[in-house]
């Protein structure tokens, strides 16, 4: 096949693929929002693509199917650009899940409009119940820290998390700080 023709096909199929798993997980999370998003995500994306690789397989017995690949190498690019996909969208996900402080804070300013927003009202919007403690929830629901006898506690995987970030931190050198 033509190699731009193989690109095309390819392109459609990954985000054919993306798209039809980004449509069943809105029509999941209509019926029912699901406790841990990020790893509900996850096992979705990952059961559509491992589906979508099966039957773009199935077709692929009649090369003249327009969703045919031939070798493992047309299955390696569709595979890389959907992952990709999705891995972009997964990386995004958390900032339509909740808002993160960053997002409440601009959106706080934008909402004054050109007159912005006194310091005073802009301090009394912004506080713990609205930027922390909905985070603290996600590190519970997500068993990366657990409340014990007054305590928060980080799990296993969260201290697995927070050597990774700061191992990666001291990696790049970056300042302590958001």
């Amino acid at each position: 096949m033509v190699g731009s023709l193989l690109q095309v096909k390819i392109f459609y199929l990954g985000c054919g693929w993306f798209f039809a798993a980004f449509f069943i997980q809105w029509a999941l999370w209509k019926i029912r929002l699901p406790q841990r998003q990020a790893k509900t995500l996850l096992i979705l994306f990952g059961l559509i693509w491992l589906t979508s690789l099966a039957l773009v397989w199935m077709v692929s017995s009649d090369p003249d199917h327009w969703a045919a690949l031939q070798n493992p190498a047309e299955y390696l690019h569709y595979s890389f650009l959907y992952i990709a996909l999705t891995l972009a969208y997964l990386n995004t996900y958390p900032g339509l899940e909740a808002d993160s402080p960053s997002l409440v804070i601009v959106m706080t300013i934008h909402q004054g409009g050109e007159e912005g927003v006194a310091v005073e009202k802009f301090y009394e919007t912004l506080t713990d119940d609205l930027l922390v403690k909905p985070r603290i929830r996600d590190l519970l629901v997500d068993k990366m820290a657990t409340l014990d006898d007054g305590k928060y506690r980080l799990t296993r995987k969260g201290r697995l998390l927070a050597v990774l970030f700061g191992a990666y931190r001291s990696l790049l050198k970056a300042p302590k700080g958001g």
